[in-house]
């Protein structure tokens, strides 16, 4: 067990401020008052193997039944992962302009993390490619059946977009592409060369790594 020398972290917190708590420490201001949530934290934490993102993923029920924890626990802790992932979609605060795949991953990572669902955005650029909105269109498995063009396009129109962006999570954490995700960007991309907006990339995001399709050559 870790000998902490601080048993109360939200004194601590208090005197010397967040950046200087522990990731138990930060847990344990979440879970109580009493000095006994240390223990509680670090025995949580070592459930989880540290990985917090693993924890963001479990349910207020799930959390209630690790060891130490009861309802309001878990509720508390299910309740802050959650207005973190609130928060996300406010950042960055401003826009950028999106050159690689790898600036629409670190663009689009913050919002999708944690995500339990495929969710498929749609990245707006303008004729320097920044972005000038960006929204979660569908929700659930990605099929070709129920991806739309005209509900794609609509948001590019509406937004005048010069190109879009595609970009959507695997929660499996492996961002391969499935052969249904080859035939929706296909699709897509065909309708947009008729409407004169081209989609620049359906990038696929998995655990900290993500796939270009326009870079495997599946976007000619």
């Amino acid at each position: 067990m870790p000998d902490h020398s601080d048993a109360r972290p939200r004194e601590r917190i208090l005197r010397q401020g967040v950046k200087a708590a522990s990731v138990s420490e930060l847990v344990a201001a979440i879970l109580g008052p009493k000095a006994e949530e240390m223990e509680v934290a670090d025995r949580l934490l070592r459930r989880f193997d540290g990985n917090l993102v693993r924890m963001a993923d479990e349910t207020p029920q799930s959390l209630a039944r690790c060891i130490g924890l009861g309802p309001s626990q878990g509720a508390q802790l299910a309740a802050v992962f959650e207005l973190g992932r609130r928060w996300a979609h406010f950042l960055p605060s401003t826009n950028p302009a999106i050159q690689t795949a790898s600036d629409v991953a670190n663009f689009l990572m913050p919002h999708m993390r944690g995500e339990s669902q495929e969710v498929l955005y749609v990245l707006c650029l303008n004729a320097k490619n920044v972005i000038t909105n960006h929204r979660p269109l569908f929700v659930g498995t990605l099929n070709a059946s129920l991806i739309h063009p005209r509900e794609v396009f609509r948001f590019a129109v509406e937004n005048a977009a010069a190109s879009i962006v595609l970009a959507h999570n695997h929660p499996s954490g492996d961002p391969t592409p499935s052969d249904e995700d080859v035939t929706i960007t296909r699709r897509l991309v065909e309708a947009g060369r008729a409407l004169e907006i081209p989609i620049l990339d359906h990038v696929i995001l998995g655990e900290n790594v993500f796939h270009s399709l326009k870079e495997s050559g599946a976007i000619p």
